[in-house]
């Protein structure tokens, strides 16, 4: 039996179901429970926080296997005195989704593409300013730049954008468009652009995003939090760079290469590395987990 959270209440069930029953079970944890930042937002009061740290507790020591998400989040859960074997099965990509994508020879344009959802607490200001003054610095870049919104942008930043000099005849926004077609625009841009929340759970956050953009091949520029699992995961899969939002140099260097290759006609290649998160390879994984329990007696709390 495998049980996923949140809503943590589900690992609740679960215990039940292992005391009357005995079967193996998997707590698997999407986010933090005692953790979590969301208990934080709601303002919980110490006694509401510490029967949720008890209720943890007791699904933590009473589940066979403990899995998870992200290596960071597992060091995390593993810290906790109580827990015991945790796992690790990322998300993942399905290679079937790329198989209808129109691939095109060589982009068009040197096209930055963002999917998904840009609001405030994840405006890349530096980035804006990092592309306005490569418009004025390098040869054909204005010119040839184009930067693709594709899903749900902030007033603000879309009102910005569509009002500055250097990039509102560069912006492309196409508001909300259907998941299928997002595959067509990974495969006709240059640079895909990957904003992290501007938190401390951006250390162990991997977006199901990012994993399509790895599998397109196509450099990634990530905004974030640079020591953090999306960086190794880049980094194994040599698939992009994580920059803090702040750093514009290193963020101006990497668009440089990058408007460098696309002038040269280089053709991005991807690594084989990214194959170990296609979803055919991680129920592998996960399927090698499930062989590994045996019939246990029932657990008494």
């Amino acid at each position: 039996m495998i049980t996923t959270g949140p809503p943590h209440s589900m690992h609740l069930i679960g215990q039940r179901l292992k005391k009357s029953t005995g079967v193996n079970w998997i707590a698997d944890f999407r986010d933090p429970w005692s953790d979590w930042d969301v208990l934080q937002k709601l303002n919980i009061s110490k006694v509401a926080h510490a029967i949720h740290r008890r209720m943890e507790k007791k699904v933590m020591q009473n589940s066979d296997v403990l899995l998870t998400v992200s290596n960071r989040l597992a060091l995390s859960l593993q810290e906790k005195q109580y827990a015991k074997d945790v796992q690790v099965v990322n998300n993942g990509v399905d290679e079937d989704d790329f198989q209808v994508a129109k691939v095109s020879q060589r982009p068009k344009k040197f096209s930055i593409v963002h999917t998904g959802l840009l609001n405030e607490i994840r405006n890349p200001v530096y980035l804006w300013e990092a592309l306005q003054e490569l418009s004025k610095e390098e040869d054909g870049f204005k010119d040839q730049l184009e930067l693709v919104l594709a899903g749900m942008v902030s007033g603000s930043i879309l009102d910005f954008l569509q009002n500055d000099e250097q990039l509102k005849e560069s912006l492309v926004y196409l508001d909300y468009i259907p998941h299928q077609q997002v595959f067509d625009y990974y495969e006709s841009s240059s640079v895909l652009l990957l904003l992290l929340n501007q938190s401390e759970n951006s250390k162990w956050i991997l977006p199901g995003k990012m994993y399509e953009y790895m599998f397109s091949g196509k450099p990634i520029l990530t905004l974030g939090e640079p020591e953090s699992d999306v960086r190794d995961v880049l980094l194994e899969c040599n698939a992009g760079e994580v920059f803090s939002f702040e750093d514009k140099e290193k963020i101006k260097s990497f668009l440089k290469l990058a408007f460098v290759n696309y002038k040269n006609g280089a053709s991005p290649s991807k690594s084989d590395q990214v194959n170990n998160y296609t979803r055919r390879n991680l129920t592998k994984r996960l399927a090698s987990i499930l062989d590994t329990l045996t019939p246990k007696k029932t657990v008494e709390n």
